[in-house]
């Protein structure tokens, strides 16, 4: 009898556990999206990122008219072998430096992006969980990895970055 009224206690001290958590989600990137730090960094990376791209447009642009060149050269049948061969080689090194810069300018970025976004994210990691002590969450979910199944009131992406962005 002992035995079955421990039990009782036990189970009845579990649900009423269980039922006394708080759990909450947010869609985590439209969380960084709707900050201000986040949107700061995202412009940052947006004009770093045209920067790279402008510079190899030039480099794009400028073989193409050399490879214009060489064409209407061919065509009119004005370039002996030699100046034939060197116009070609000059187009191989351009063509290949083109290629070498976007290697390079998309590591570049990546590199950049970490930078940036390594600080932010512990930041916000700091952030909500600081948010989830004070507002008694045992748990919050990522939506944006895609919840099935949620009620509307545990969406916290609006208290969130009320929480975070305030000074």
């Amino acid at each position: 009898m002992l035995r079955v009224i421990l039990a009782f206690v036990l189970v009845t001290i579990v649900s009423v556990d269980l039922h006394s958590q708080k759990f909450g989600h947010v869609n985590y990137r439209m969380l960084i999206d709707s900050l201000n730090d986040g949107k700061s960094i995202n412009d940052q990376l947006n004009r770093y990122e045209k920067s790279l791209t402008d510079v190899g447009q030039k480099m794009i642009t400028q073989f193409q008219n050399n490879f214009k060149k060489y064409q209407d050269s061919v065509s009119k049948g004005s370039l002996s072998q030699e100046e034939r061969q060197k116009m070609e080689s000059d187009l191989e090194v351009e063509q290949n430096s083109i290629s070498n810069y976007q290697k390079s300018a998309n590591e570049s970025l990546e590199k950049r992006n970490a930078e940036l976004l390594k600080p932010f994210l512990d930041k916000l990691s700091g952030k909500i969980k600081e948010f989830a002590d004070k507002e008694g969450y045992t748990l919050i979910f990522d939506s944006s990895m895609g919840l099935i199944n949620y009620p509307p009131t545990s969406d916290l992406l609006k208290q969130l970055v009320d929480f975070v962005d305030k000074k």
